[in-house]
């Protein structure tokens, strides 16, 4: 027998008599038409960390060679540095190699909102930039925003004009060859403003009986001070079958209208694409060129833009190529600091009506030679402009949500990124170093 006994049983646990939680039920019933094999209330979600915008990349500039110039040119562009901050008009110094030297602190007091491709009202969106002839002035081209005007000196913007008009925006139209005056259009008025008095006159362009039902699309004055400029007429019933562009001559403001040439078809020239050479013995322009046999209303797929010059001298006028077909082309050609060449961007890629893919050529239109200076494959290039001695083209490369402004040599043996990033398509403008004159 042990000596520690027999082992007596534990009393049984009694069962508990309190009741049991039930499962988790919605105390709110879920709405009509909730389904069934969905969970009522829904699971709670994790909040996910909010993304930060990660910078633009910057270009990779080319190592810079010899010894800083003691003057420098300019190129103003918008600074746009990452996704949702607001681009800046800044400033880098190069030299007539088209060596990047340093970019300057100095800003122009230009409000450039971001880019907000999901927003409904997109706001003022910069297309543009134009420089005075005299480079002391700079105006501003906005989309749903009109023109505004910097002093280069001050960095300011400048309220201008104070004109007595309904019209709460103005829109610039030309550069007079003193770049004292500009003219704008103010409504239904085109004004001549003289920037150091802020005086303008009113100018009766449209009184000219043959401009009913017609709009004037471009006008520009010649280093002499003549005006050029491109009359679209739509069709009109029993009066006019199609589209046509005339571009007509004074020699003065108050002097009456010649006609240089009519253009059967034409539907309208791109913006600010009439241009004079610089010494006024030749006129360019692209215009929009629908096919006789297309069918109304005109489709923007079935036109094609042609480069046109006038001479001035013989009055031989001649399309001197076609640049794209099927594309909304707004793409002015450029006139080199010397006047022997022009250069033009044609679009050898296209989607949804868009050009998708550019390249530089440069033609000769004494001899009607032409050569490609770029032999990209997918790039889409814009605002082609032209260094101040006339050794360089430069030019926006779009990629994607930021761009770059790229330098090529006219043989196209040296091509690389000079500033940004920048905006996609962004405009920008060279000028040359104070007290250097362009060529």
């Amino acid at each position: 027998m042990s000596p520690l006994g027999t082992p007596v049983p534990l009393p049984e646990k009694p069962q508990s008599t309190a009741t049991a939680i039930p499962s988790a039920t919605p105390t709110v019933p879920p709405p009509p038409g909730w389904p069934t094999d969905v969970p009522w209330p829904p699971p709670p979600q994790t909040p996910q960390p909010t993304a930060i915008p990660q910078p633009f990349p910057t270009p990779v500039f080319p190592p810079l060679r010899g010894q800083r110039p003691a003057t420098l040119q300019t190129i103003w562009f918008p600074y746009y540095p990452a996704p949702g901050s607001a681009p800046q008009m800044q400033a880098i110094l190069v030299d007539r190699q088209a060596q990047r030297w340093v970019q300057s602190d100095h800003t122009l007091a230009l409000d450039l909102p971001a880019p907000n491709q999901y927003a409904l009202d997109t706001g003022p969106i910069l297309i543009d930039l134009y420089p005075s002839p005299n480079s002391q002035w700079l105006v501003a081209d906005f989309a749903y925003g009109g023109s505004r005007l910097v002093d280069l000196s001050s960095g300011e913007a400048i309220q201008f004009p104070a004109i007595d008009s309904p019209a709460a925006e103005w829109r610039f139209l030309a550069w007079h060859p003193d770049g004292q005056y500009i003219l704008i259009a103010a409504g239904e008025e085109l004004l001549l403003s003289d920037l150091a008095s802020q005086e303008y006159e009113m100018l009766n362009y449209y009184s000219c009986p043959a401009f009913e039902h017609a709009q004037v699309n471009a006008i520009a004055y010649s280093p002499s001070g003549q005006m050029a400029d491109a009359v679209v007429y739509p069709p009109v019933y029993q009066s006019r079958e199609g589209w046509s562009v005339e571009i007509g001559l004074r020699k003065d403001k108050d002097e009456s209208r010649e006609s240089i040439t009519q253009i059967p078809g034409g539907v309208y020239l791109a913006s600010h694409s009439l241009r004079w050479s610089p010494n006024g013995d030749k006129l360019i322009w692209i215009v929009k060129v629908v096919p006789s046999e297309s069918s109304v209303p005109i489709r923007i797929e079935d036109t094609q833009s042609q480069l046109w010059v006038a001479e001035m001298h013989s009055g031989d006028v001649r399309v001197l190529t076609t640049l794209g077909q099927a594309s909304g082309y707004n793409h002015p050609a450029v006139w080199s600091p010397d006047g022997r060449y022009i250069a033009a961007l044609k679009i050898e890629g296209v989607q949804g009506s868009k050009d998708t893919a550019s390249n530089i050529h440069v033609f000769d239109p004494e001899s009607g030679t032409e050569r490609q200076v770029t032999h990209f494959v997918d790039w889409r290039l814009s605002h082609l402009t032209w260094s101040p001695d006339g050794q360089w083209l430069a030019f926006t490369v779009s990629k994607g949500k930021y761009g770059e402004i790229w330098v090529t040599n006219l043989e196209g043996t040296q091509q690389y990124p000079i500033a940004g990033p920048t905006l996609p398509n962004a405009p920008f403008v060279w000028l040359p170093a104070r007290g250097e004159k362009q060529q």
